[in-house]
């Protein structure tokens, strides 16, 4: 399980706290991103992850774990289990968003 955020991501003291208390690994964005224009998509670049399960044998609990300790540090669940283009839900996704 790892948390994934854009280059941009504004909170940096957050993402050392996740990792020092081990609540899951982080993947930063190796370069900026470039689809945000306005400064609505700034805004949402600067704050948002995404909580990526990566292995389909990570139990309902360990990902609740992960998320009540997320919600400690100021993150909010946006979207449990998005849904692509396509209207086909991403289960192994939970999209937040950092509001302390």
């Amino acid at each position: 399980m790892y948390l994934a955020v854009f280059q941009e991501f504004a909170h940096p003291e957050v993402l050392a706290r996740v990792e020092a208390e081990e609540i899951c690994s982080i993947d930063r964005a190796t370069g900026p991103c470039t689809m945000a224009k306005s400064e609505q998509e700034l805004a949402a670049v600067r704050s948002n992850a995404k909580l990526i399960i990566d292995d389909a044998t990570t139990s309902e609990e360990a990902v609740e774990a992960a998320l009540a300790a997320l919600r400690k540090l100021g993150f909010v669940v946006t979207h449990r289990h998005p849904v692509t283009s396509a209207g086909c839900p991403m289960r192994d996704r939970v999209i937040l968003s950092y509001t302390a």
